[in-house]
């Protein structure tokens, strides 16, 4: 774990030394919003969600700096702007917005960007905070509806707070996004992997099994896609589910040596006919309790009271 640390942080060491502009640095400088396009923005969304969306709560939003915006007929949302952050001079700076159009035509995408979203940004939901716990999410949406089950889950617990966050440009590149945001994302000291539970998520969950710390990293338990379904009533979870699922309950990436019932006897034979080394004469005793001595490739710590050898 402590090579992996090491090698990621001198991979962005590298990337940066050279001194050379990169395409993303090049289009960072050409494109991020400026002054008047950020008041232009500003004159045409909202920063309150005045109606029900996706079963989003109206109060909690604004501490992500989600802009949304309405149809004018109907007054139901047709866009969620989402804010895309780089860290500069100590400073969340403001370079674009992720837009996702509730009901795009057939000749739109799903999303668009305004200004600059890229390679070079934070990710969704991330601060200068670290928490203990970080959980990585499929999208935006999922960030903003983790948030409020995970807030409502541990509604007893005040005092626990965990972060989520998700990529710029997509799951399929979360891995790469904390490779590229590791400074921040290795002070966490909890990793739980809460992609969509689909072929696609679980795909892009491996990809970040082989960056972050597997002894410190978990996949969450979800029985539904993503968070924001655990906010559908037809689907009858609650956010006890969803906090259980990703905070209390999730799954170990790697195995502590746990065995369970239906493998004990195998592995009851293997640990008596491992090769073993003997302890010197003067532990003898132990060589007994060892059952013939220490395993090869095993690490024991042999502890006493003081003087006690």
């Amino acid at each position: 774990a402590l090579s992996k640390k090491s090698n990621i942080g001198e991979e962005n060491k590298v990337s940066f030394a050279s001194g050379k502009i990169s395409r993303d640095e090049q289009k960072l400088k050409d494109v991020r919003l400026s002054e008047g396009d950020l008041e232009k923005i500003y004159s045409e969304t909202s920063e309150d969600l005045k109606c029900f969306y996706r079963g989003l709560d109206k109060k909690d939003r604004k501490e992500l700096s989600i802009r949304w915006k309405y149809d004018e007929k109907t007054g139901k949302v047709s866009e969620m702007w989402c804010p895309y952050f780089v860290k500069e001079n100590g400073e969340l700076s403001l370079t674009g917005y992720k837009v996702r159009r509730v009901k795009p035509t057939e000749k739109q995408q799903k999303y668009f960007v305004v200004g600059y979203v890229g390679k070079l940004n934070c990710m969704f939901g991330e601060t200068f905070e670290v928490n203990e716990n970080i959980v990585y999410v499929g999208g935006e949406v999922d960030v903003v509806s983790a948030i409020q089950m995970i807030r409502q889950g541990l509604s007893k617990y005040p005092s626990r707070k965990v972060t989520v966050v998700s990529a710029p440009l997509g799951e399929p590149s979360t891995a790469e996004s904390i490779k590229t945001n590791w400074d921040w994302v290795e002070k966490h000291t909890k990793h739980v992997l809460a992609l969509d539970n689909d072929d696609a998520g679980k795909k892009s969950q491996e990809a970040c099994k082989d960056i972050l710390p597997l002894e410190y990293t978990l996949e969450a338990n979800l029985a539904l896609k993503d968070a924001n379904d655990y906010l559908n009533p037809k689907n009858g979870k609650t956010a006890e589910d969803y906090t259980r699922a990703v905070y209390w309950n999730p799954s170990p990436c790697k195995s502590y040596g746990i065995v369970d019932s239906a493998n004990l006897l195998q592995a009851a034979i293997e640990a008596v006919s491992k090769e073993r080394i003997k302890l010197p004469p003067y532990l003898d005793e132990l060589n007994e309790v060892f059952k013939g001595g220490i395993g090869l490739q095993e690490i024991v710590n042999l502890i006493s009271a003081p003087s006690l050898g």
